[in-house]
């Protein structure tokens, strides 16, 4: 059970990362458009660069950011709580 919530936690934390590098990968391609549209449709672009420019990464309820570097250092706490319990048997 918990090996099935830590595949869990890592299948989400790689795509929520990946989720927002295309997202932001998006910028580009908006702001081509934007330069190209000179229709009203550019004010809601422009807000739309910004929104996605301001983007904050996807974080645990605000205690921290879930990144893929965040299941490595999870990993190694789990271990290292492993390490020492099983020394104490």
């Amino acid at each position: 059970m918990v090996a099935a919530m830590f595949v869990d936690l890592v299948y989400l934390a790689v795509v929520l990362e990946d989720t927002l590098e295309e997202i932001k990968g998006t910028i580009p391609q908006l702001r081509k458009l934007h330069s190209e549209d000179k229709c009203r449709e550019e004010k809601k672009l422009g807000h739309l660069i910004r929104a996605i420019e301001i983007l904050p990464p996807f974080s645990a309820m605000g205690y921290f950011n879930v990144e893929r570097s965040t299941i490595s250092s999870l990993v190694g706490s789990i271990l290292t709580y492993v390490i020492i319990l099983y020394q104490y048997q």
